[in-house]
C-alpha cells in the first residue's frame, strides 16, 4: 500500500545533502582537530606504558639478581631485606602509574579523517567522484531511509520521507514530529 519512490529522483536530493554537508562540514573540522589531539595523547600515554611495563620486568630481573647474590653469599641478610624493600616500593610506585593509565575501551572513531574530507572535498571540485565513489560515501554516510505512506481522505497517497545521516546537521528541517524529514 506505501506510494512508489523513484530513485531516480531520491538520489540527488540525498547526495545534495552529502555535497552540502561535504564542502561544510561545521563542526566536524573541530571534532577532527579534538580526534587528533586525543590520538596524539594515546601514543604518548602508550608510550609511557611500554616504558613502565619494561621497568618492571626490569625490576623482576633485579629481584633475582639480589636473591641470587644472597644465594652466593656475596649479600647480607640485611642487604637483601633492605634492596626486596626496595624494589617493592619502586614496584608498587610504577604498578599504581600503571593503574593510572589503564582505561576503558572508548568506542571506534569515526573513519572519516581530516585529509579524507580535503581528499574528498578535492575531487569534488574537480569532479573527479565517480558513481561507484559516490555510492560508497552515500553508503559510509546515510543511516538509513525511511518511507512513510499517509493514504488522505481523497484516496491519493502523501510521501514523507525520513532520512538519517551519520552526519549532524544533515540540512533537512524539523517536521512537527521532531525528527529531520523531507515532506513530499
Amino acid at each position: 500500500p506505501s506510494k512508489g519512490i523513484r530513485s531516480d529522483w531520491l538520489e540527488p536530493v540525498v547526495w545534495s545533502d552529502i555535497e552540502t554537508w561535504l564542502r561544510n562540514p561545521g563542526d566536524l573540522l573541530r571534532q577532527l582537530d579534538a580526534v587528533q589531539e586525543r590520538d596524539q595523547q594515546r601514543a604518548a600515554l602508550e608510550a609511557e606504558r611500554i616504558t613502565l611495563e619494561h621497568a618492571l620486568e626490569a625490576i623482576a630481573g633485579r629481584r633475582k639478581n639480589a636473591l641470587d647474590l644472597r644465594m652466593r653469599d656475596r649479600m647480607t641478610d640485611d642487604d637483601l631485606d633492605l634492596a626486596l624493600a626496595e624494589l617493592a616500593v619502586e614496584r608498587h610506585r610504577i604498578e599504581d602509574r600503571l593503574a593510572l593509565l589503564v582505561t576503558p575501551a572508548e568506542k571506534e572513531e569515526p573513519a572519516m579523517t581530516l585529509d579524507l574530507l580535503e581528499e574528498l572535498r578535492r575531487r569534488l571540485d574537480e569532479g573527479e567522484l565517480d558513481e561507484t565513489t559516490r555510492h560508497d560515501i552515500v553508503l559510509a554516510l546515510v543511516s538509513r531511509i525511511v518511507v512513510y505512506t499517509e493514504v488522505l481522505d481523497n484516496g491519493k497517497k502523501q510521501l514523507r520521507l525520513r532520512i538519517d545521516y551519520r552526519f549532524p546537521d544533515a540540512g533537512c528541517s524539523p517536521d512537527d514530529t521532531g525528527t529531520d524529514s523531507l515532506h513530499l
